[in-house]
């Protein structure tokens, strides 16, 4: 028998309180939460690439930024996350141009509405970059410096000394200098150098920068930012495994109620089986496991599609992955023949017979936990792939 633990089950109550045993009211509201982020430089820093890789986005898709070497933003810009639209990513002017001078750059582009701020500089640190860090700092926002195209550092450094080229050296020498640069001003100094390029997602800083979106937005708005960011790391798959842990708990109570389901062993009767066939594809989804996910990750990284695929089957079986209904409907059915988790019963939703709704509920939680657990592994499969072949790219 399985125990779930004690924190699990506490805070299992208090989603279902919350949002009662029908419905995952209380999650989806993590989707709703509104989140502004400035990206804020220089012209030609590279705002508009973050930006649409953050978003999952490469420039010649549908609503990306605008992509230039000069300034192609006259204007502060919103572009929503495609899938969580609630989530805002603001490309604004840069600043110190003749259009957008520093004496008025703040106000024009109404500072003070943004969550967090990310200022994006390219080579050295600039009298902008600079300006902009210390405003931040003194309106008492999150400010994180984004160094990029550290990709087109490597690549010249490579071609101009290649008999002595230390890319761990190159490094270190560009975060000093960024670091000591801000600390003489007494600016806050996090420094995240990466490439803004969506193929460079799992290389250099940029995971790092991911996970602090992350950690540095707090209650609901983190839970929407674990949501919204892709799954380039380790860290940030297992925070994704854990946000998706704590959603089965109401999904089995919709289960439950849905359609009165009442099961015993080996039986199935009335089961909403949609209700689970939802869920298990927003785990694919979250994890990038989805059709979309991989058809993109396979050019993006030029990794063959039987490749990735093969990192998933090795895992998932090829049913779940085509999200069957026979499938799922074989799971509880394997499960229903065996004891239910241990302290389910408690935040069991009553419905129908106390007994057979709390098998009900234990054996879907018994399914999608099973179901989710080894969507994490193949996500982390998947990554494993990626990240290789994005060191052969640079070696």
């Amino acid at each position: 028998m399985e125990i779930i633990p004690e924190y699990e089950m506490e805070e299992a109550e208090h989603i279902l309180e919350a949002s009662g045993p029908h419905g995952v009211d209380a999650l989806q509201l993590a989707q709703t939460i509104s989140i502004n982020i400035g990206i804020i430089g220089q012209s030609g820093s590279g705002k508009s690439t973050l930006i649409n890789t953050l978003r999952g986005l490469i420039p010649d898709d549908e609503d990306a930024a605008d992509v230039g070497v000069t300034e192609t933003t006259s204007y502060a810009t919103s572009y929503a996350h495609p899938n969580f639209p609630s989530v805002i990513l603001w490309d604004l002017p840069g600043a110190g141009t003749p259009g957008f001078p520093k004496e008025t750059y703040l106000q024009r582009v109404n500072f003070n509405k943004y969550d967090m701020l990310l200022i994006v500089g390219r080579g050295r640190l600039t009298e902008i970059d600079i300006w902009l860090a210390r405003e931040a700092s003194l309106h008492r926002k999150r400010a994180l410096f984004v160094r990029t195209n550290i990709d087109i550092d490597v690549m010249n450094a490579m071609e101009d000394h290649p008999d002595t080229f230390d890319e761990k050296r190159l490094l270190e020498s560009v975060r000093k200098a960024c670091v000591s640069g801000l600390k003489k001003h007494d600016c806050p100094s996090d420094v995240f150098i990466i490439s803004g390029k969506i193929k460079n997602v799992a290389k250099w800083d940029f995971p790092e920068l991911s996970k602090r979106l992350v950690e540095d937005m707090v209650g609901m708005k983190r839970q929407a930012m674990i949501l919204t960011i892709s799954a380039n790391s380790k860290e940030l798959i297992e925070e994704k495994y854990k946000a998706l842990r704590f959603r089965i708990y109401v999904t089995a109570g919709a289960f439950v109620t849905g359609k009165e389901t009442l099961t015993r062993p080996g039986h199935i009767v009335a089961a909403d089986i949609k209700v689970l066939l939802d869920e298990v594809s927003i785990y694919r989804m979250q994890l990038s496991l989805d059709a979309k996910s991989l058809e993109r990750l396979s050019d993006t990284h030029e990794i063959p599609m039987h490749q990735l695929q093969a990192c998933v089957y090795s895992v998932l079986p090829r049913e779940c992955i085509d999200n069957t209904a026979e499938f799922i409907e074989k799971l509880l059915k394997d499960m229903a023949v065996n004891s239910p988790l241990k302290g389910v019963a408690r935040c069991t939703p009553i419905v129908g017979a106390a007994v057979t709704a709390d098998l009900s509920y234990s054996t879907a939680i018994v399914v999608l936990r099973r179901i989710l657990y080894d969507t994490k592994k193949a996500a982390l499969n998947v990554l494993g792939c990626v990240m290789g072949s994005s060191r052969m790219s640079v070696e």
